[in-house]
C-alpha cells in the first residue's frame, strides 16, 4: 500500500493542459492473485494554476498484469469523474494496454497508450510513460 502526493508542474504551451499546476493526493494498493498482479489507485486532483485552474476531479484506476521474467504486460482501466470546474461532468472511462520493463538499479519503465471507451473524454488517445525507481 502506498500513500502520497503527486505534483504536476507546467511544461510546454500555457494554452494547453500542459501549462497547468496540479496537486493529486493518492492511495494505492496491490495484491498477487496467483500469477497475476492487481493494482488499484484512488486519487483526487486539484488544478491550482493554468488555463483550467479550479478544476477538480476524482480518479480510480485498476490494472492487471502478468509478470514474465523482466517484462510485465498489463491492461489498466481508468475512471475519471469531474467534480468541479468543468461544464461536462460525465464520467470518462479509458483503457490503457501497456508494458512494464524491469531494468537494473531497481528501475522500471512503463509505457502504454490510453484510449477512451466513452464519448465523454478530455483527449482521443495519449501515450504515457513512467520511469520508476524502487526504494
Amino acid at each position: 500500500m502506498d500513500v502520497g502526493i503527486e505534483l504536476t508542474l507546467p511544461t510546454g504551451s500555457a494554452t494547453l493542459l500542459a501549462g497547468s499546476t496540479a496537486v493529486r493526493p493518492f492511495v494505492s494498493g496491490a495484491i498477487k492473485l496467483g500469477p497475476l498482479a492487481l493494482i488499484a489507485n484512488l486519487s483526487h486532483q486539484w488544478v491550482a494554476t493554468g488555463p483550467v485552474s479550479g478544476v477538480q476531479q476524482f480518479q480510480a484506476n485498476t490494472a492487471l498484469g502478468y509478470p514474465l521474467d523482466r517484462v510485465t504486460p498489463f491492461v489498466e482501466l481508468s475512471l475519471i469523474k469531474p467534480v468541479q470546474g468543468i461544464d461536462d461532468d460525465r464520467p470518462q472511462v479509458y483503457v490503457l494496454p501497456g508494458l512494464e520493463v524491469f531494468l537494473p538499479w531497481s528501475l522500471s519503465l512503463s509505457v502504454g497508450v490510453q484510449l477512451p471507451l466513452t464519448s465523454a473524454r478530455s483527449f482521443e488517445q495519449r501515450i504515457l510513460g513512467l520511469l520508476k525507481r524502487q526504494f
